[in-house]
């Protein structure tokens, strides 16, 4: 027969000391509110809505994914377009 032995019960500290990156989760939201805005334009047949929200959609991956400020991201892919003049968004 199978006997259990338990250990006494330890209370866990709470994780609240792990801090959030506010840029992150800022990104994560807009880049949501941007697909919405994309869709909208797709279902309303407004080109410039669309690109809008696709534009959007690539700030809004960048503040996700490398944790910086708005105005960052905006600037970074201002620069990138400016290189790159035959992509289009």
């Amino acid at each position: 027969m199978v006997q259990l032995i338990r250990e006494p019960f330890q209370a866990r500290q709470p994780q609240w000391e792990i801090a959030m990156n506010w840029d992150r989760f800022a990104g994560l939201c807009r880049h949501c509110a941007e697909s919405m805005n994309e869709a909208l334009g797709e279902l309303t047949r407004d080109p410039l809505r669309v690109a809008d929200g696709r534009r959007g959609q690539i700030m809004a991956k960048n503040q996700q994914r490398n944790g910086i400020e708005k105005e960052e991201s905006a600037r970074q892919l201002t620069d990138f377009l400016q290189r790159n003049r035959n992509w289009l968004l």
